[in-house]
């Protein structure tokens, strides 16, 4: 990235970029997974829904991001990520620490996609909301 930087030598051109890229249309996962949504939902609804909120749209006062709006692989490889130690075990990412805890409710890797599967009809949220306005 830092060689990349000498082509924004300006301030408009900085503000330029960042507005074509304002510009672009978000994408969300929908590749097919191979879990049972019926047991994640129970799975989700316990170990994920305090934090992320009950449709995975994030929670501010947590500072947990929406989980829709991630990639099904990289949701997946976070979690073990956090099973594994391999994040939150930094002192100070208090919340990290909470996840890596958490994260163990899952059991096994099915039980991650089955939660996966369960989260992909749920409505997509901009990182901006916080509250859910309209489901039916």
């Amino acid at each position: 990235m830092q060689q990349m930087s000498i082509f924004f030598s300006t301030t408009k051109l900085i503000n330029d970029t960042v507005g074509y890229i304002g510009t672009f249309k978000p994408q969300y996962p929908t590749d097919s997974v191979n879990g049972n949504p019926e047991d994640g939902r129970h799975a989700f609804v316990y170990a994920c829904s305090t934090c992320h909120g009950a449709l995975g749209q994030g929670v501010e006062l947590f500072n947990t991001p929406g989980l829709r709006t991630i990639g099904n692989q990289y949701l997946f490889d976070q979690i073990k990520k956090f099973q594994n130690l391999q994040r939150g075990a930094n002192g100070k990412d208090r919340l990290g620490r909470i996840m890596q805890e958490v994260s163990h409710i899952l059991e096994d890797d099915q039980m991650i996609w089955d939660v996966i599967a369960y989260m992909q009809p749920l409505p997509v949220f901009d990182d901006n909301i916080q509250e859910v306005t309209d489901v039916e």
